[in-house]
């Protein structure tokens, strides 16, 4: 027996069953993972919307202290949010953080868009916040 014979008998290897029943495999878990990492990805956009609310939130309990302070009476609408500081809309880095009101004396309804052009772009989360008694 030659060299070459005794390489060919000593090969191992996968046989095309092993093969495919890999990639079958890889494809359920695929079909599985994805769809998940999908989700993650807009709770993710979501989770950072809603904190970007909270953040006008604050700048909105902020800004109402500060027209209280300054003035001795309770703000009822944005434009005496603004004449104490606040900003609209407010550029929070990814989010656009909007104002909005029906009437004075009405709740103010703080809205987070994410900035086009970053990671969050269409992520969206609204809250209202009523103006201190």
């Amino acid at each position: 027996m030659n060299n070459n014979n005794r390489i060919l008998n000593n090969q191992k290897g996968f046989t095309l069953i092993e093969i495919i029943a890999v990639l079958i495999l890889l494809g359920i878990l695929a079909a599985v993972a994805v769809p998940k990492y999908v989700n993650l990805q807009a709770d993710a956009k979501n989770k950072a919307a809603e904190g970007a609310v909270a953040e006008g939130v604050a700048q909105v309990n902020q800004y109402a202290a500060k027209h209280i302070l300054a003035n001795a009476t309770v703000p009822t609408t944005i434009a005496e949010l603004v004449t104490a500081g606040l900003t609209v809309p407010y550029d929070a880095g990814d989010f656009s953080i909007a104002f909005s009101q029906v009437a004075a004396g009405d709740p103010i309804t703080v809205t987070a868009t994410g900035v086009v052009g970053t990671s969050v772009e269409g992520a969206s989360s609204s809250r209202t916040v009523p103006l201190p008694q």
